[in-house]
């Protein structure tokens, strides 16, 4: 083989690896939203069954949700309606709520903008439009990180 044909070999080799490491950074990508999707279902169904074993606690047997779907500041608003039924001096409680919905619409912010607003990849980091319109980078590692506090949320909320 001549040294023409070398090169050639080298170059498509450089361009297998180039291609291998842009799938594995999309790879990345669609593990960490589908973490932070899947997180996010799992603390929905978290706080519904929570609401619910709260409600039963109570001598209260109606379906949560039953009809329509209620959205996030609805569940947290019946959260504290039980707690406050179940003791009306834990003030503890209702603080904790009050920081786990904050830290939720945090997240949820954006997880909208991941979820409704992707626009394109930038090396480690997606590209989404906020609300505004206006372009926003987020990083691979952040959206991994709002997965682990969902998953840190769901379990306070267990123990309330």
């Amino acid at each position: 083989m001549d040294i023409m044909g070398r090169i050639d070999w080298t170059l498509a080799i450089s361009e297998e690896e180039e291609g291998a490491s842009m799938t594995r950074a999309q790879d990345e990508a669609l593990v960490a939203i589908g973490k932070l999707v899947c997180a996010w279902g799992l603390f929905e169904g978290a706080l519904e069954e929570r609401i619910a074993a709260l409600r039963t606690a109570a001598g209260e047997v109606r379906a949560v949700g039953n009809r329509t779907r209620p959205g996030m500041s609805r569940r947290f608003a019946e959260l504290r309606a039980v707690i406050a039924m179940r003791d009306r001096r834990n003030a503890e409680a209702l603080n904790e709520i009050a920081n786990i919905e904050g830290e939720i619409q945090r997240v949820d912010t954006l997880r909208l903008m991941i979820v409704e607003g992707f626009h394109g990849r930038d090396g480690d980091a997606l590209i989404c439009r906020d609300g505004k319109n206006r372009p926003m980078t987020v990083g691979i590692a952040q959206i991994g990180r709002e997965a682990e506090v969902l998953d840190r949320l769901r379990e306070k909320i267990a123990v309330i």
